[in-house]
Formats: C-alpha cells, structure tokens, sequence
C-alpha cells in the first residue's frame, strides 16, 4: 500500500532572469498532434516497524525485518495521438503506455516489472485546456483493477496545471490545489491534498523558466489502517512558448508517512522521489 500511495501523487530552483515581459501562458491540447511524455523517476525510503515482541517475531518469520531500505526506479512512456476536431468542436484522442519498467530493491531482494499496459489503448476526447473525457479502455491485458486504475489516473493528471488567464511578468506566482482521490481499497479512496506554487523566474529564447514549490499532506483511515503523509518539494518547469504546452519538469519530494494498526504497530516511512517528465509535440502524418 505504501508503494502504491507515492507513485499516485504527482511531485512537481530559481533560475537568473532574462528578460522583462508579461505572457499569457496557455496549456491547450492541439489536434493532429502526437504527444510522447517520458516520466523517469527515483524513489529511495527507509521503512522503520514499530510493535510488539511477538509481532516482530512473526514478520521476521516471513522474510520482513522492522527496518528496511526500499529503491525503486521507473521509466514510463505515455503517447497521446490526437486527432482533428469531430462535429461537437472536441478532439479525439487515443492514449497508450509503449514502455513502462520498474526495478524494486528492498532490502536484500530486487524485483523488475515490465510494461503491465501493454496493449491497453485509452479512447476520448479532449475539449479545452487539456480535459480529457474518457469514452473507452480496450486490451487483452485489460482487468478490471487496470480499468480502475487508469480511469482515476487520468481524472488526477489530466489538467494538473492550470495557468491564469491574465499575462505573467518576471516574480509573477499562481498557485494551483489540487485534490486527489486515490483508489487504494475497494471500500474507499485515500484523499491527497497538493497544493503547488509557480512562479514565473525567467525568458529566454522561445522558453519560459518556472520555479515550483509543492506540499502535500493526507489524513486517512483505510480498512483499520490510519496513515497519515505530508511532504514540501521544489522543481523546475520548462514551458514551450511556441507550442504552448509544459516541456521539461524536474522535481524532488521528500515525504514522511505514518502507519497505525488497531494492534499499535506503526511504520515510519521516510521517502525521497526525483521525478523528471519530458514531453515532446510532433504533428501527427
């Protein structure tokens, strides 16, 4: 669960100043394009169980020590083909994850995934600032958990910035929040609240340099389990101003999270994400 938990919530320095303008920035989807996103990320945790004798005695049993170190890295590819506008003025869109492995180290073991979407193509429409509406999800691959998964994920990312519509100078901030509903449990979703602040740092050429300060924090109780999580990262967005759209994104999120059972056992979980998203626009032949 704790794994699941990070990997759901999306973590977005300052840079000198070149020039001195105000723009208007925009975060429109184009039709007839085809749009790759590369989402390279390092997650590195310490995980530190706290119970009773005998309950430690038991997890040791079966291969699970009360401190453990976790390092999970993971490149992921997203292709987003759209298409020309239908009657209704929407673009049609289809979605597919061409690349998706995973390593895990925990403590002694090590575990690679490989691409658990292969197959899977995501059908819609996109209407005005980069809402998507879902019409379908096809694959051999496809189960029912994979449906869920996917359909709340494109609800989470789907337009996770949101530019104001006045032009931005030079120290010009906005500040986006931005609710998510995670479905860990069939029972119910786990609540995430992230709030980011953008600040617009500098001009040069045909890019425009944001500075990004994001928190996050999350008060929950799933199936007997309370966790609490909070974290304060910084990031780097690069913006296209000629293609309109979001080009390069680093970021770093250091997050602590607590565990507690009706037993008493707590887990501490100190974690430390590095994510980079690349996004490349093309127009579709």
């Amino acid at each position: 669960m704790v794994r699941y938990v990070i990997h759901t919530i999306l973590i977005f320095y300052s840079l000198q100043v070149f020039a001195q303008r105000k723009v208007t920035f925009n975060n429109q989807i184009k039709e007839n394009s085809i749009y790759k996103t590369t989402t390279l990320t390092n997650i590195k945790g310490n995980f530190q169980i706290n119970a009773d004798k005998a309950i430690l005695d038991q997890m040791r049993t079966m291969g699970v020590e009360s401190v453990m170190k976790m390092n999970q890295k993971t490149n992921t590819v997203l292709i987003s083909t759209t298409y020309s506008r239908n009657k209704s003025g929407k673009i049609p869109a289809i979605l597919y994850y061409p690349k998706m492995v995973s390593n895990l180290q925990m403590s002694a073991t090590s575990v690679d995934t490989g691409n658990l979407l292969d197959g899977i193509k995501i059908y819609g429409t996109y209407a005005t600032e980069n809402q998507f509406k879902l019409d379908s999800i096809k694959g051999k691959k496809l189960t029912k958990q994979i449906h869920t998964l996917l359909t709340a994920s494109l609800k989470q990312t789907q337009n996770h910035i949101t530019f104001p519509k006045k032009p931005l100078g030079i120290g010009d901030s906005f500040k986006n929040n931005i609710p998510m509903s995670v479905p860990a449990s069939p029972s119910a979703p786990m609540d995430i609240n992230v709030i980011v602040v953008y600040t617009l740092k500098s001009i040069l050429g045909k890019s425009a340099f944001f500075s990004v300060n994001q928190s996050i924090s999350m008060n929950t109780n799933q199936e007997g389990l309370a966790i609490k999580a909070s974290g304060k990262g910084q990031g780097v967005l690069e913006y296209d101003l000629v293609k309109e759209s979001p080009k390069k994104y680093t970021s770093e999120m250091p997050i602590k999270m607590q565990i507690s059972t009706p037993d008493d056992t707590k887990m501490n979980v100190e974690m430390n994400t590095k994510t980079s998203h690349y996004i490349t626009i093309s127009r579709r032949r």
